[in-house]
């Protein structure tokens, strides 16, 4: 009976959070060039992840810390590329 209570529970975290990042993307993204907010964006779903993770009592592979690395600078990248000095060079 706790594995369906605890099944139910992961089902409404990974709902909300769901929803959460969704209204987050409609919000920062809708009729918007991508900039900061792509940033932001990836910044909570990061978190969104982590936070998951550890909600369930799980780290995440230390192998898989490595993919941080890249993603922080691309997304770093949007938004510095997308700044009217640097587009101007």
């Amino acid at each position: 009976m706790l594995v369906i209570e605890e099944y139910i529970k992961m089902k409404k975290h990974l709902l909300l959070t769901s929803l959460f990042l969704g209204i987050a993307f409609d919000v920062l993204f809708w009729k918007k060039a991508p900039g900061i907010s792509f940033a932001i964006f990836i910044t909570l779903c990061l978190a969104a992840g982590y936070l998951m993770l550890r909600s369930n009592k799980l780290q995440p592979a230390g192998r898989s810390l490595l993919l941080l690395v890249p993603i922080i600078f691309f997304y770093v990248m949007t938004f510095i590329r997308r700044e009217p000095f640097t587009i101007f060079l």
